[in-house]
């Protein structure tokens, strides 16, 4: 099982419990990261609830959770998933399946929680991007501000994910998919929303000759 993979695991066998609200194992966040990865098994619970917490607990509407996990071989990495809400989640579904798999990532893992909302949570190179219909019952809402930024393997692929995204309900913002130079150095980028209003880039930086 990979860290990502435990963020939707219900298997109560490993360790972590499926209520949000449960107290996981040290047991099981040794059988991920090994027991030398870690000096404090109380920090192993600590960090296990955390992480479950993120991904089933309530969250604010169009608010996107980040959160600090260690992954195996010591390496660090800052977020351990992201998570935008949806007004439809059958629509949300047909359009990140078609986006994201520009990207080469699969079907999403489909869950439904407690309260009866389903979430689907996209795994892919070593990242976990989630969609969920709003656990209070409000509208869904992109952030004011916020941008979810995607890698792509080149400018043709930039302009893929672009041209999919307008093709399956969503909108281009900004300018046209393209070459930017700025003080980053030289960026190929395109800028769409998705069908609930949420923005996502495109992002592809070239090697520098130098």
């Amino acid at each position: 099982m990979t860290p990502d993979a435990s963020l939707v695991s219900q298997n109560a066998a490993s360790g972590f419990s499926p209520d949000p609200h449960a107290r996981p194992s040290p047991a099981a966040f040794e059988s991920l990261f090994g027991q030398k990865s870690w000096a404090n098994r109380e920090l192993f619970a600590l960090l296990a609830t955390l992480t479950i917490a993120a991904g089933v607990g309530r969250p604010a509407i169009g608010a996107h959770r980040w959160i600090l996990l260690a992954s195996p071989r010591g390496k660090q990495r800052m977020f351990s998933h992201v998570m935008v809400g949806s007004n439809d989640i059958e629509h949300s579904q047909r359009f990140y399946n078609a986006v994201l798999g520009v990207l080469g990532a699969g079907e999403p893992h489909r869950n439904t929680n407690k309260t009866g909302q389903t979430r689907l949570f996209y795994r892919h190179d070593g990242g976990t991007f989630c969609v969920s219909e709003p656990i209070d019952g409000q509208q869904a809402t992109g952030a004011n501000g916020g941008t979810i930024g995607f890698k792509c393997s080149s400018p043709e692929q930039v302009k893929q994910f672009h041209d999919t995204a307008v093709a399956h309900g969503g909108t281009s913002i900004e300018e046209p998919p393209g070459l930017r130079e700025g003080q980053l150095g030289a960026l190929y980028l395109a800028y769409v929303r998705d069908p609930d209003g949420n923005k996502l880039c495109a992002l592809h930086r070239p090697k520098s000759d130098r």
